[in-house]
């Protein structure tokens, strides 16, 4: 009794023992897989929420007293500065007629005072100074009749360069001052200027020459270091408990802070967006869209030093246009598609918590049938010959039921291990061996996934289908949301005749173009030859440009594309360089029915 009894604890030690094991086990290798899934991912998405915070928290700064005495306190010095200037101007454009005109009066009554003594002179003398004086008299009138016009182009001048002194290009920054030689980065050093200049002058340091020589090289992507990537795939306990926690800013109403407003919806988010962006048009009340200037004066810190990877987040979370504005709808678009990432990324995360679980309950019935022949073999009982009387049922059961196990295993494995796809990634699927063209209508949006089946929407038609995971599991899935910044290809034929310097020509009006939508266009990567044909009489050149969204985003791409197509062809007539395709020939062939007798005219194309 005493041995029976001491094997029951020892199995009931056993047990509980090996089910604690067990656990945290699963636990710490799931949370660890769903942390090196998905930590790259939320890291982004945590970056962006926060750019929009930090945005909306500078224009809650509007609404305080202390904003409103600031902005009247610089109005009017601004007001006084200008009037300033004004009455300067006036002053000098006076000058040289008030001098002729006091001249001329002394000359007077100079020639007044010599009249008592002496009467000839005095006539002669009166006789030219009134002449002198009616001279003089015509000559202010002239000059007072041309002022008016310099005047007023001298005060225009003015307040257009105090206008292009502040204003900052983001991408390619340049400004236009009269003084040619003066070095942009000599004020920096000055300390006599004040934070805002020096920041303004930072972004006037950025040399063109470089960009220019930058943008001349090959584009390559600097490869991946595979052993930084491996000490991060053993993230601590501290790393995952940080990630826990880090999710779930992404469940809260305020989803960009107090500043922001309510993003509990789509709705109440582009309505929150719209508010903070009315409100950050008060720091330029006169212009109509927002200068840039005033989101990138966050990249800044207290003493005006520049945090250039920040700058870099901000330009690509907002992205101004060439003109380094940014209107209500751009701003908006900005916030709706952070907003987009959060919640598919809280989707395909509560998603892979589900299949998570569902991994667990199948590892729980292999667990549980081993440890079942343990406890056995511990209390004294042999579980071999219960196995053995079971092997012929297990065999008959393997050969029923094998070939459909071995694929229901292997569509487990695809979504366990593979994870090729998430919720709202677009995808296509075809052979192994196919060449993928992304199309809007051969594209697939996936809906729901689990460990037998994935649900898909077809972009095409709307049309929802589902599929067992095995039938896709050596098919090949191209994950257009995994592939950043999508490339376009564009085939324009010129004629034959065109010369080296009209396609150059047309090369730098299209890298114009690209460069003056930086929100659309990332960059011109390559422009080759790709066909030439004499007796055609074309050759057909190729543009690669690349997008700065991915195919994800596959409507926008395609109807920038199609903007693209027609622009280039409108550069191409503007040059004359467009290929005008010969006119179809035609065979006319005249045959003889023996049937019915009469003749038939038959007209055959021939390409």
């Amino acid at each position: 009794e005493s041995d029976m009894y001491m094997r029951i604890l020892l199995s009931m030690v056993l047990v509980g023992s090996a089910t604690a094991t067990k656990r945290i086990f699963v636990v710490i290798k799931l949370a660890t897989r769903l942390y090196l899934h998905f930590r790259p991912k939320m890291d982004s998405i945590l970056i962006n929420m926060n750019l929009v915070a930090e945005v909306a928290d500078l224009a809650i700064t509007t609404e305080s007293a202390e904003f409103e005495e600031a902005l009247e306190k610089e109005e009017n010095i601004r007001r006084a500065a200008l009037n300033q200037k004004r009455e300067t101007k006036f002053a000098e454009t006076l000058t040289p007629a008030t001098t002729m005109k006091s001249s001329n009066k002394t000359t007077s009554k100079s020639a007044n005072d010599n009249n008592n003594d002496d009467e000839s002179i005095s006539s002669d003398t009166s006789s030219s100074g009134s002449g002198s004086e009616s001279d003089s008299e015509s000559d202010l009138s002239d000059d007072n009749d041309k002022q008016p016009i310099p005047y007023k182009k001298t005060v225009k001048s003015d307040t257009d360069d105090d206008s292009d002194n502040k204003k900052v290009r983001w991408g390619n920054v340049h400004v236009d001052n009269d003084d040619e030689d003066e070095t942009v980065g000599s004020s920096i050093e000055n300390p006599s200027i004040s934070t805002e200049e020096r920041r303004f002058n930072y972004l006037r340091r950025q040399s063109s020459v470089v960009r220019s020589v930058i943008n001349k090289l090959e584009r390559w992507q600097e490869p991946e270091a595979k052993l930084d990537v491996k000490r991060n795939s053993n993230p601590s306990i501290h790393d995952i408990l940080k990630f826990r926690k880090a999710l779930a800013f992404l469940e809260d109403a305020q989803l960009f802070g107090v500043a922001f407003g309510d993003a509990q919806t789509r709705n109440k988010c582009v309505k929150s967006a719209m508010k903070v962006y009315k409100r950050l048009l008060r720091f330029t009340p006169e212009e109509e869209n927002l200068q840039f200037d005033v989101i990138g004066a966050l990249a800044y810190d207290k003493d005006g030093n520049v945090d250039e990877k920040k700058v870099k987040q901000i330009v690509a979370l907002f992205r101004p246009d060439r003109n380094d504005e940014l209107t209500m709808l751009a701003f908006v678009q900005s916030c709706d598609t952070v907003y987009k990432k959060v919640r598919f990324f809280r989707a395909s995360l509560q998603n892979s918590a589900m299949i998570d679980i569902v991994l667990s309950n199948l590892l729980d019935v292999f667990f549980y049938f081993v440890l079942g022949l343990t406890v056995m073999n511990t209390l004294g009982t042999d579980p071999w010959p219960l196995l053995v009387s079971f092997s012929t049922l297990v065999v008959s059961f393997a050969f029923a039921f094998g070939p459909s196990l071995a694929k229901y295993i292997e569509g487990i494995l695809l979504i366990a291990l593979r994870r090729p796809y998430d919720i709202g990634d677009r995808i296509t699927i075809s052979g192994s061996e196919v060449v993928a063209k992304p199309t809007e209508y051969d594209t697939w949006l996936v809906e729901d996934i689990n460990l037998t089946t994935t649900t898909l929407r077809f972009a095409g038609t709307n049309e929802v289908s589902s599929l067992n995971n095995f039938s896709i599991s050596n098919s090949r899935i191209v994950n257009l949301g995994r592939s950043p910044r999508a490339l376009i290809r564009v085939a324009v034929p010129f004629n034959i005749d065109a010369t080296h310097e009209q396609i150059n020509t047309f090369r730098e009006k299209i890298e114009s173009f690209i460069r003056g939508r930086p929100r659309t266009w990332q960059a011109l990567t390559s422009f080759r030859t790709n066909a030439l044909d004499a007796n055609a009489g074309f050759v057909e050149y190729v543009l690669v440009v690349q997008h700065v969204k991915s195919w994800q985003d596959m409507a926008p791409i395609l109807v920038q594309r199609g903007e693209l197509v027609k622009q280039c062809y409108k550069i191409s007539d503007s040059l004359g360089i467009t290929y005008d395709s010969p006119p179809s020939r035609v065979s006319m062939v005249v045959k003889k029915n023996l049937e019915s007798g009469p003749t038939a005219l038959v007209s055959a194309l021939e390409e």
